[in-house]
């Protein structure tokens, strides 16, 4: 699941580099982004789509809003020769700025409901993975989560892209909010030039009719062949609401789905909400939590 991570870099990158041309005092620091400035020349003026301005509210969305709170239902699928395989994942994560989070991991059994839970929380340096049926729990730092821990993705595809987003952003996101959304969507120049830059980084735009509901979509395919992504974009909120990745690996075919319920997020959080503290009697695992059938 790693190219996951790697499409927030694609859009930061369209999104920190077109939009360069703006002033910027001469005392900032320079954006850390690769940009390149397309000269009137190099792009024709067209008529922006809904969807590429969808996308612009969504990333810009991203960016500013500091704490998310939301529940994610995630199914997975897999289907080979000799092999199937399905299940059904609740997951409720509160998330803060600079990678925090908390997310509650829950299985859900058709005969039983659902099973015990496993918790992530990241304090942005550390992350603890609790497993409530054993009592255990292991400590990682937050990059060996996003980049080594092979559970990472039951924290939610749209976590790992929110998380995505902010650090690719990093110290250019004040810049990147600064610019006027209207003066954003009139600059015919950088949306074009974000549509063209698209379809040679390995993605797509469309609009998609799931579940009665019509979307903006962006799929993304990885480089190496293996997934495609697709995120279904509400274009009324600009809020993504489903997640489908699907794909071979290891001779099955896969399918998997994040539905996203976004909620308000609550008025006031504890102080303490992003720091694990073991249950009584929990033992810590030497090696890193092993979640489920994963």
């Amino acid at each position: 699941m790693k190219f996951v991570s790697s499409i927030p870099a694609v859009l930061l990158i369209l999104l920190a580099g077109n939009t360069a041309t703006a002033s910027r005092p001469v005392s900032e620091p320079q954006s850390s982004l690769p940009i390149e400035l397309a000269s009137e020349k190099q792009w024709v003026q067209t008529q922006p789509t809904t969807d590429t301005l969808s996308l612009v509210r969504t990333l810009r969305n991203l960016l500013a809003i500091d704490v998310r709170s939301f529940d994610s239902s995630l199914s997975i699928t897999a289907a080979g020769p000799t092999f199937s395989f399905s299940t059904d994942i609740q997951i409720q994560t509160i998330t803060a700025q600079p990678n925090q989070f908390q997310s509650r991991v829950q299985f859900v059994d058709p005969n039983k409901g659902t099973t015990p839970y496993y918790t992530f929380t990241s304090d942005g340096q550390q992350v603890w993975i609790y497993d409530s049926e054993q009592n255990i729990y292991s400590v990682m730092t937050y990059r060996e989560f996003q980049d080594e821990y092979k559970n990472n993705f039951l924290a939610g595809f749209f976590t790992s892209f929110f998380f995505g987003v902010l650090e690719e952003a990093g110290e250019n996101t004040e810049f990147l909010l600064s610019i006027p959304e209207e003066q954003l969507l009139q600059d015919d120049a950088f949306l074009t030039s974000m549509e063209a830059s698209l379809g040679v980084q390995n993605s797509t735009m469309g609009t998609e009719t799931f579940n009665g509901t019509q979307y903006t979509t962006l799929s993304y395919a990885d480089p190496e062949g293996d997934f495609t992504m697709t995120m279904f974009i509400d274009p009324a909120t600009s809020l993504i609401e489903d997640i489908h990745i699907m794909g071979q690996t290891q001779g099955l075919d896969m399918f998997m789905r994040e539905d996203v319920v976004h909620k308000a997020p609550p008025a006031s959080l504890p102080q303490d909400l992003f720091t694990f503290v073991p249950p009584a009697g929990a033992q810590l695992s030497e090696t890193p939590i092993s979640i489920g059938p994963f």
